[in-house]
């Protein structure tokens, strides 16, 4: 999964009235965020900190980078797209924490998903910008260097009937980036626009 992050820090405390961590060293435009970069997150305490794309568990003896991690957990192993059962995240162990006390908001302009190994570019209509996706984070120590690494995960749902990849999106025009720690339903607004690559 990658995506853009073409904002300005600026732009992102305006539109989710959210202020930079004290610590916060301001990241650069990128137009192709991977797995192991560095991009703008908002945890609860409504404070814009950089994370490393890639989320690694407390109890893991090397980095993993996990990306993205399912709603359902293993519930919905047939990706039906109208599953309707628990979100059942909570009970893989590596999500377990997190997604009760770590969560996050994700802030990209847009994200590029496959489809029959074609990319597509997917954004909101009207080209709101940016945008927020929920997502968790862990802080992580490496047990041989000492690093201290804080990543985070996008939290994913079933494939469309078209297989593109949806994201949790956070409610468009949320006066607030406050990340609410008891409210696990799904309340976003829907993928607008996906538009092909050649």
């Amino acid at each position: 999964m990658y995506y853009i992050l073409a904002s300005e820090l600026k732009v992102i405390e305006k539109r989710f009235t959210a202020k930079p961590h004290l610590d916060l060293v301001e990241i650069p435009k990128s137009y192709l965020l991977k797995a192991g970069d560095d991009s703008y997150v908002i945890t609860e305490d409504n404070a814009i900190q950089v994370f490393r794309f890639g989320m690694t568990p407390n109890l893991a003896s090397h980095q993993q980078n996990l990306i993205t991690a399912r709603a359902e957990g293993k519930k919905n192993g047939n990706d039906d797209p109208f599953y309707n059962g628990s979100k059942a995240i909570f009970l893989l162990p590596e999500f377990k924490r997190p997604i009760f006390s770590q969560r996050c908001i994700v802030i990209a302009d847009a994200f590029y998903a496959m489809s029959n190994n074609k990319p597509y570019l997917v954004y909101l209509q009207n080209k709101i910008r940016p945008i927020g996706i929920a997502g968790v984070y862990n802080v992580w120590e490496n047990p041989l260097s000492k690093e201290i690494i804080k990543g985070f995960a996008i939290i994913t749902i079933a494939s469309n009937s078209s297989k593109q990849i949806k994201s949790f999106w956070l409610r468009i025009g949320i006066s607030s980036a406050k990340v609410n720690p008891d409210n696990g339903k799904d309340k976003g607004a829907k993928l607008a626009l996906a538009k092909r690559f050649n």
